[in-house]
């Protein structure tokens, strides 16, 4: 853990990158990363995640985890998983905060560095179904920095909590700017 500690900092550094604010002092709760529009924002992410100490786990496609990468990655919190699988991901991922003291889960609501017009909701319905609050967090590249906000607790109204948690990130600037869609939210929980 330390030694992940001074790797994740001293890289930051070489990258000129830096982290604004902190994380809430819950045990508990889903974090939302965006805009992912880069494969650098799994590294960057990655880096934080290890400055800072973080103790999470996060899902990726089962291809990264090969090898010895696979090993380290899974050390991290990675949950590899395969995508053509459709499984009930949701709840798997609600049982863990139900069986565990403390759980944080991190993902990336657009589920693709493509460009596309809708996150996917599966954030929601895990903070929802676990009664957690959602943190989001957001890659700032005009800036170099890693904004960490405040936590969002959700109301019964899915669309405009939805809506606030989009508009937070309006401010921030992604690696590829063409790959930012503008966002549609349904009424469906996925």
């Amino acid at each position: 853990m330390i030694i992940s500690k001074i790797l994740g900092k001293l890289i930051l550094s070489i990258l000129n990158w830096k982290v604004v604010g902190t994380l809430p002092d819950l045990k508990k709760y889903v974090l939302i990363v965006a805009p992912h529009t880069s494969n650098w924002d799994f590294f960057i992410g990655l880096f934080v995640k290890w400055a800072m100490g973080f103790r999470g786990n996060w899902i990726a496609k089962h291809t990264i985890f090969v090898g010895p990468v696979g090993w380290l990655l899974k050390k991290f919190g990675g949950i590899p998983i395969k995508r053509d699988t459709k499984s009930k991901m949701v709840d798997l991922i609600v049982e863990q905060y139900q069986q565990n003291d403390e759980f944080r889960f991190a993902l990336a609501p657009e589920g693709t560095r493509k460009k596309t017009n809708r996150w996917k909701t599966g954030f929601y319905a895990i903070a929802k179904g676990a009664g957690v609050p959602i943190l989001p967090v957001a890659f700032d590249y005009k800036h170099k920095t890693f904004v960490i906000g405040k936590p969002y607790y959700l109301t019964e109204n899915q669309k405009k909590d939805c809506e606030n948690i989009y508009k937070w990130y309006l401010q921030f600037s992604p690696k590829r700017p063409e790959n930012l869609g503008e966002i549609n939210f349904d009424e469906k929980i996925e």
